[in-house]
């Protein structure tokens, strides 16, 4: 992405959880009060429009509740994994994460890192400011995914290595290299005890295949000139747990975009899958 801007498609998933949030109670999939924090009131119609619309076409609904469900899972898995005992997480390419203020189970003393791209993370600290929010909640590290070392940054902000950690990586991995993806699958294992975990989701490797990419993928690339961003990297279902035990990692749970919507009742699009893994004890 970038240097000097920040992030478009961290506002697009923004827009998602505030358009879901809008839901009744009994209707929506996630809940995130805080939203409005970083979606400015007269944008989020327009953004609703244009990001969702013209990106997915015909599946922009079922893109927007896809975002949604992915939140409601990586929140629980958060809240899991803290309640476990991981009392350090480190959100990666946080954009406009609101865990770290929402999220009960990280209210009573957790560490929170929230790793990201230095114009999105200035993006966010000043809207941060201008609500009077409490910006010490996290530590914010600012990186460039691609090129910087995350583990050299965490350590040098304060990360404790002998302290069990969950790591999220929410929208990340389909717009790295897949040199930049095995880096972060090595993350947790190189820096975090055996038990920690990491959450992310993927882009499966078939919805990059050509004449078969979705929609989403073909209209990021049309507009890459102005988003600065496009999905270029997909993930194999089949391999994931060979994947992971090269990384250090044991794979707990993966679960694609169809079993997530019979999961919670709703239609939402395929394409995409979430994994949760744990560092595996070394030996």
């Amino acid at each position: 992405m970038r240097a000097w801007a920040a992030s478009w498609t961290a506002l697009g998933v923004a827009v998602a959880r505030r358009i879901e949030t809008r839901r009744s109670a009994a209707a929506r999939l996630c809940d995130d009060p805080l939203v409005d924090w970083f979606v400015p009131r007269s944008l989020g119609a327009l953004c609703a429009l244009t990001v969702f619309s013209r990106l997915a076409g015909p599946r922009a609904p079922r893109l927007q509740r896809w975002l949604a469900a992915r939140t409601r899972y990586l929140d629980d898995a958060v809240t899991h994994a803290a309640e476990a005992g991981c009392r350090q997480v480190v959100l990666l390419a946080a954009g406009y994460d609101s865990r770290a203020w929402r999220l009960p189970a990280l209210a009573d003393g957790a560490r929170i890192f929230e790793v990201d791209h230095p114009a999105t993370q200035r993006r966010k600290l000043a809207l941060l400011r201008r609500r009077r929010a409490d910006a010490g909640r996290a530590t914010f590290v600012a990186i460039d995914l691609l090129n910087q070392s995350v583990a050299e940054r965490l350590l040098a902000s304060g990360f404790d290595r002998d302290q069990p950690t969950v790591f999220v990586a929410e929208g990340v991995t389909m717009y790295l290299t897949p040199s930049a993806v095995g880096k972060l699958l090595a993350l947790p294992a190189a820096l975090a005890p055996a038990g920690s975990r990491l959450v992310f989701d993927y882009l499966e490797a078939g919805a990059l295949a050509p004449g078969q990419e979705l929609a989403e993928v073909r209209r990021m690339r049309r507009w890459r000139w102005l988003l600065g961003e496009e999905m270029s990297c997909g993930l194999a279902p089949d391999g994931l747990p060979a994947l992971l035990q090269q990384h250090g990692l044991a794979l707990v749970e993966a679960v694609s975009a169809a079993e997530l919507a019979a999961r919670f009742g709703c239609v939402l699009a395929t394409g995409y899958g979430l994994v949760t893994a744990r560092v595996a004890p070394v030996g």
